[in-house]
This record gives structure tokens, sequence and C-alpha cells, in this order.
């Protein structure tokens, strides 16, 4: 499944340009983020809206590491995931999940833009 860079910020519609992460983006800038998050939300953040590959994701977190991370990476990123999304409560911004999409047996994640 081929995921597209988004062009425009769906928040506030301005162009983007190669800057754009959880450190510049105005709906995170006041939040603090551990670095495992703000890894997930920078692979999630061009995409926003749509499914991206958990194994695309562990490769950004853990793919520099000479043991491959974690065990149980999944769980890890499982827990990643919940504990990210407890601190998105309030900024419009939530991250979901989704097994099989696709016809495979990963699991997708995406971050998407949800009524508050």
């Amino acid at each position: 499944m081929a995921s597209r860079l988004i062009e425009t910020c769906p928040h506030c519609g301005k162009p983007l340009d190669g800057k754009f992460n959880s450190s510049t983006y105005p709906a995170f800038t006041s939040l603090r983020f551990t670095p495992s998050q703000r890894v997930l939300l920078d692979t999630l953040l061009p995409y926003i809206g749509q499914w991206i590959a958990n194994s695309v994701i562990l490769d950004k977190l853990y793919g520099h590491r000479s043991d491959g991370g974690p065990l149980n990476a999944r769980g890890t990123l499982r827990s990643l995931v919940f504990q990210s999304n407890q601190r998105l409560e309030g900024t419009g911004y939530k991250i979901e999940s989704q097994s099989g999409k696709g016809g495979d047996d990963d699991t997708y994640r995406r971050l998407i833009l949800v009524e508050i």
C-alpha cells in the first residue's frame, strides 16, 4: 500500500515545507513528547489520514539499532500509540490502528484530524 505525502496542512491549509514535523507543527508545539513519541508522530504526520504499515514505523523507531529493537517491538508500539494518544487529547488529533489492511497480516496506523 503506497502512501502519498500531503502537500498542505489539513489544520490550517498552508503549504508544507521540508521542516514539517512534530516540533514545528502548530497543534503540537506546546506539547511534550518523548523521543520515541516524536519519531512516531514525525513518521505519521506527513501522511495525515493515510494508513502507514507498522513495519515502516518500527523501522523508523528501531532500524538504526544493532539489536533491531525490543523483542516485543509490536507490543511496545501499541503502548507508544496509547501514550501518544493520551498526550494528543484536546488537540483534535489521534492515532488510529487497523489490522490486516490491504489483505496482509500487518497492522497499520494513521494520524487523523478528529472533531473535538
